[in-house]
């Protein structure tokens, strides 16, 4: 009896043996699955239809092909309740981080509680300065707004001295479009007032004029400036700053219908898409551009992410600042007269 006993404690010892070697077995391919599951990581974007932010998604989607990471984007039109929609679907589909766009203030507290809950990692791109539901500044990648905008200016006054446009006898007159519910943009706004005003001692308070937009996009900005052409007939010189490049040559175009003398119209758009292409390919002397590189800006989002899930590292609020482009060095961003995304 004894020796039965002892002989079958033996064979379970062994079969727990076997069984702890098999599950040690199993554990250890779980985490070796684990490990070689890839990250996802996916870009909410509010106009994916807009070239700026087709080449931030060719940004995005580069930077995740160089990391070796699967990417994903979704177009939300410019609709809050369609961002809110698709970043819920992403997390659903277990994607590791997510950089956003929204198309309004407000949303950042709703997409930061969302994410938490879920364990993803997220990050605000070109949107509005916002906080989460504790008062935090929520991380972001964007262009220096207002120092863009200074850049800007700077450039403008020059071109309108070179021009002769404070010369004895002229009215000149700045349009700056706006849209002041977006913070990020308004900024660019006042940092274009900076930038000519610390460069044009003959410019006058009262001949700065701020118009408030939509949404900054090239129809809109046409309605726009032509009422504002249409108030001011005395003005014999326009500076128009515009916020992005529509805001910078739908004006031009009001004017240039408008019968104006184009001579005496200079613009500054900022951004860099195929409008600012258009026109230098065109040889406008009166146009120039902050060039801000949005598929840096996209670059920089996915890495951040990446950084974040991978080694813990904070996510942060960075800016990748941009350079004035004109008719005479415009391929140095456009290299064979294309965008980045179309080489």
């Amino acid at each position: 009896m004894k020796k039965g006993f002892l002989i079958l404690c033996a064979v379970l010892l062994l079969a727990g043996g076997i069984t702890s070697v098999f599950a040690g077995g199993e554990q250890e391919k779980a985490e070796v699955s684990a490990e070689e599951k890839p990250l996802k990581l996916g870009y909410v974007c509010k106009m994916l239809t807009h070239p700026w932010f087709i080449q931030e998604d060719w940004g995005c989607r580069e930077k995740c092909k160089e990391l070796g990471v699967e990417y994903a984007s979704v177009d939300t039109n410019l609709d809050d309740e369609q961002t809110l929609a698709a970043v819920d679907n992403l997390i659903a589909q277990e994607f590791d981080g997510l950089a956003v766009v929204t198309p309004n203030i407000g949303l950042g507290c709703a997409i930061d509680r969302m994410c938490k809950e879920a364990g993803v990692a997220w990050i605000l791109i070109d949107s509005a300065t916002e906080n989460d539901c504790d008062g935090n500044e929520i991380p972001m990648v964007e262009m220096p707004s207002f120092d863009g905008g200074v850049m800007g200016g700077e450039a403008l006054a020059d071109l309108a001295k070179k021009k002769g446009f404070f010369e004895a006898g002229n009215i000149v007159k700045v349009l700056a479009i706006d849209i002041p519910t977006i913070n990020v943009v308004h900024d660019r706004a006042l940092g274009y007032k900076k930038g000519l005003f610390d460069n044009c001692p003959d410019l006058k308070e009262e001949n700065f004029i701020f118009a408030d937009s939509v949404n900054g996009m090239f129809e809109d900005v046409l309605e726009v400036s032509s009422a504002v052409f249409n108030a001011h007939p005395d003005a014999t010189h326009w500076i128009i700053a515009g916020l992005n490049d529509d805001c910078g040559i739908a004006p031009l175009q009001s004017l240039r219908e408008a019968g104006f003398t184009m001579e005496n119209a200079i613009a500054c758009g900022l951004g860099g898409n195929e409008l600012s292409l258009d026109q230098f390919k065109n040889g406008n002397e009166n146009y120039i551009c902050v060039v801000m590189p949005s598929d840096g800006e996209g670059a920089a989002a996915m890495q951040q992410l990446y950084d974040n899930i991978t080694k813990g590292t904070p996510l942060k609020h960075e800016y990748v600042p941009g350079k004035i482009a004109s008719v005479d060095n415009y391929l140095e961003f456009f290299p064979n007269n294309k965008l980045k995304f179309e080489q």
